[in-house]
């Protein structure tokens, strides 16, 4: 349990439901087609990057629902003690 995680996704998720709150709260079906491209170039990007850090901030979560752990095609880096091709 990384709770930087948690509070990475937690908070993206929170800031566009606040921003879609402020922008489209009791308005006319004009004034929130004229500012829905505003939400989804400029808040949209915190609501995709909240839902697609949850299986990371709840593993246990995703464990159960994909019967698999979310490590299971992990591949740890191979050894960074000897030079890389193309590196230095």
């Amino acid at each position: 349990m990384d709770i930087r995680q948690r509070l990475f996704s937690f908070i993206n998720i929170i800031i566009a439901v606040i921003a879609a709150y402020f922008l489209f709260r009791k308005q006319s079906s004009d004034v929130v087609v004229s500012r829905g491209p505003l939400f989804i170039v400029c808040f949209l990007l915190f609501f995709s990057a909240g839902i697609g850090n949850l299986p990371l901030a709840l593993p246990g979560v995703f464990e159960r629902a994909l019967i698999h752990s979310v490590w299971v095609n992990y591949m740890p880096p191979a050894k960074m003690n000897v030079t890389q091709r193309g590196g230095t």
